[in-house]
């Protein structure tokens, strides 16, 4: 969408740069023109967001999964190359906004979603990432792996083929041939629903969830076709099976999941016991982050 407002002509000029410059003396074909490149601009950088945070996944898996340095660095310098188109464009809104008062404002709030002080904000955020994805690089350059956050350095983890303890239960997790997921989780009676949810390793892709109804039994996964499950009862234990595909991530390895929650919640959705890995802590359901929050999942690590 982006490129089709940013038309060209047959000699390849831009055609709306050269109206801007046609009507630069009539103040309301240049509104006009100012909304139209206003709209390119906020498509392109849409789309330069999306772009940028699957150059970081692809980093984070060729440097940690594959070893593959120069890839990792390649991907990283294209999310410079985005940090340095952001500032460019920052700075061309500003100026857009300045010369029309009606951008940016939205009269539903009956308030303006950008304005001068916020893209003034926003330059100096764009330094620091630069100054982050520098520093990446020069790890890269000395040998090194794409570097853990504080956050991940601490978040809990679980290892593939291995047994976790939670509250009230224990699991694991086994990688098919076919670059599925089978998990195996083993619990007693809980006051509501057991849910399960995974994200990737960058948080690109929507959260799986599965929620395993305590009146019934009955084993729902989100997308539908994400898992097949089931729960049997062994000497008074709830076992619970469940399956993931690998075309649930598209077949894609730097998709595969890389962090989990264990949750004991009501449904509709309230607020969810953890109970693993940060046992006894409260997770609250929120449309954009579904039931998986950073700060209350667990690692799965190879």
């Amino acid at each position: 969408m982006s490129h089709g407002t940013n038309g060209r002509n047959a000699a390849g000029e831009d055609v709306v740069k050269k109206l801007r410059d046609k009507y630069a003396d009539n103040v309301e074909r240049s509104r006009d023109l100012g909304v139209m490149r206003a709209l390119h601009l906020q498509l392109e950088q849409g789309a330069d967001i999306y772009r940028f945070y699957r150059l970081r996944s692809e980093a984070v898996f060729q440097s940690r999964i594959c070893g593959n340095s120069a890839a990792a660095l390649a991907a990283v310098k294209a999310m410079r190359k985005i940090n340095d188109r952001a500032k460019e464009i920052t700075d061309e809104m500003d100026d857009l906004c300045k010369a029309d008062s009606l951008l940016g404002f939205h009269s539903e709030a009956q308030a303006y979603l950008y304005f001068p002080e916020l893209f003034a904000w926003r330059r100096g955020k764009l330094d620091k990432s630069a100054a982050r994805l520098d520093a990446i690089m020069s790890v890269f350059n000395a040998g090194g792996a794409y570097p853990e956050s504080e956050f991940e350095k601490n978040a809990a983890q679980a290892k593939i083929g291995e047994w976790n303890e939670g509250k009230g239960l224990r699991w694991k997790a086994e990688k098919t041939a076919a670059g599925g997921l089978e998990l195996v989780c083993e619990y007693g009676e809980l006051p509501d629903n057991l849910i399960v949810s995974m994200t990737d390793a960058v948080g690109v892709t929507y959260p799986i969830r599965v929620l395993v109804r305590k009146d019934t039994g009955k084993v729902e996964a989100f997308p539908s076709d994400a898992c097949e499950g089931s729960v049997v009862k062994i000497n008074g234990v709830n076992v619970l099976k469940l399956s993931f595909p690998a075309g649930v991530w598209h077949g894609d390895a730097r998709l595969f999941p890389a962090w989990i929650c264990f949750l004991n919640d009501a449904y509709p959705p309230a607020w969810a016991d953890v109970l693993w890995p940060n046992e006894g802590k409260k997770m609250c359901n929120r449309l954009n982050l579904n039931w998986v929050h950073g700060d209350l999942c667990g690692r799965l690590s190879h």
